[in-house]
This record gives structure tokens, C-alpha cells and sequence, in this order.
């Protein structure tokens, strides 16, 4: 009686079966995407948080080499305040120094 019994209840248990296979045959692919979107959403803003602080170091950098110009400009200046002839002060060779040593000692950007 209880082969009977489970002999009726068999194919109710494989059709369940089936179907929850099948349901979850079709879950996988969509939490795979969305696995894969969250993924890729974490590392797009990981590239703009890098790039925002990449920017920041740059105009750090632009703005100490602005003013170390600003002041080899000045200092040029004051050496040379009482020539008479601002040709001269141009064409000099301290001027064309003053300018290509901070790219020298400190290297590029």
C-alpha cells in the first residue's frame, strides 16, 4: 500500500521539481546581470572618485608652479629694475636660466 502510495505521489514531486528548476534556470541570468551591473557601477564610481582626486593634485601642482614662476618673475624683476635698456633684461641669460631651472629640478607634471 505504500508503493502505492508513493507511486502517485512521484509524478506531482518530479513536476515540482521540474518547475522549480525552471524558475530558477530563469532567476540565474537575471541576478548574474545584476551582479554584473552592480559591479560595474562600483567601478565607474571608483574611476571618477580617482580622476576628482587626480584633479585636485594637479591644480595643487599647477598652483605651486604658477606662483614659483610669479616669483622667479619678480625676483628677475628686482635684479634688474635699474638697467636702462628692458632689451637687454630679456635677452639675458639669467632670464632664460630662471625659467627652465623649476622644469630641471623638479621634473615634469
Amino acid at each position: 500500500m505504500a508503493a502505492v502510495i508513493v507511486l502517485n505521489w512521484m509524478p506531482y514531486y518530479y513536476e515540482l521539481n521540474r518547475q522549480q528548476t525552471q524558475r530558477l534556470e530563469g532567476e540565474l541570468p537575471a541576478r548574474r546581470k545584476q551582479l554584473l551591473q552592480e559591479q560595474v557601477d562600483r567601478t565607474a564610481d571608483y574611476i571618477e572618485h580617482m580622476r576628482s582626486e587626480s584633479e585636485k593634485r594637479h591644480k595643487v601642482q599647477i598652483k605651486a608652479r604658477a606662483q614659483d614662476a610669479c616669483e622667479i618673475a619678480l625676483n628677475i624683476y628686482r635684479e634688474n629694475k635699474n638697467r636702462e635698456n628692458h632689451h637687454t633684461l630679456v635677452e639675458s641669460a639669467s632670464l632664460k636660466t630662471a625659467i627652465s631651472l623649476p622644469v630641471v629640478m623638479r621634473g615634469p607634471l
